[in-house]
């Protein structure tokens, strides 16, 4: 199967959603700070390529 570039920023907000959840367990606020603007960057992205919502968590 073909990968498309909504499927790579799916992918990217699924490793940032795990970085910021790393990141609140280590109570590191600067690590933190820095997984949560990836994880906007990667929302951002997969907005500006699909015009819509990335899926929750659960896939839906």
């Amino acid at each position: 199967m073909h990968r498309t570039r909504a499927d790579a920023a799916i992918e990217a907000i699924e490793q940032a959603r795990a970085a910021c959840a790393k990141a609140q367990a280590s109570g590191n606020t600067e690590q933190i700070l820095r997984a949560d603007k990836a994880l906007l960057r990667a929302t951002d992205r997969y907005q500006e390529i699909s015009g819509g919502r990335p899926p929750d968590r659960r896939g839906e």
